[in-house]
């Protein structure tokens, strides 16, 4: 994330204060991104999946799946599908207009929010269908 507007924020009143509270402003906004969270608490060393004090060993399981949806679900994926990309066995998250990106692995659906639709009726029925494999 970053600060769009900040030459103009910086036109104008106590320039060297408007630039400390930009750097500050900037720094949470850099620790609270949903990608850069994610990449810090989750990482991936030979097949010990560690996320936080918790260790799973990958080669004990048979598949992973990842399935998501909300505001921060696809910079979260992004980082996911990096860590595990070929470990991933099947994956699907649903996104409002506007926050798709590419992955290579997980498909993407879009739905409306906050009134739900159809697509968002059929991106939870295929969700549902993947997460009744992991069972």
């Amino acid at each position: 994330m970053c600060i769009k507007n900040k030459k103009e924020l910086l036109s104008q009143g106590n320039k060297k204060l408007r630039e400390d509270g930009l750097s500050i402003v900037s720094h949470v906004l850099y620790v609270v991104d949903p990608y850069v969270a994610t990449k810090k608490l989750i990482n991936l060393k030979k097949n010990i999946l560690s996320i936080g004090f918790l260790h799973i060993d990958l080669s004990k399981k048979n598949n992973i799946y990842i399935l998501g949806g909300g505001k921060a679900v696809f910079p979260i994926v992004k980082a996911l599908e990096e860590i595990l990309i070929e470990k991933i066995t099947e994956g699907l998250i649903v996104v409002k207009e506007g926050q798709q990106g590419i992955l290579k692995k997980i498909k993407i659906r879009i739905a409306n929010h906050p009134l739900p639709n159809k697509a968002g009726f059929y991106a939870a029925q295929e969700i549902k269908k993947i997460a009744e494999k992991a069972q």
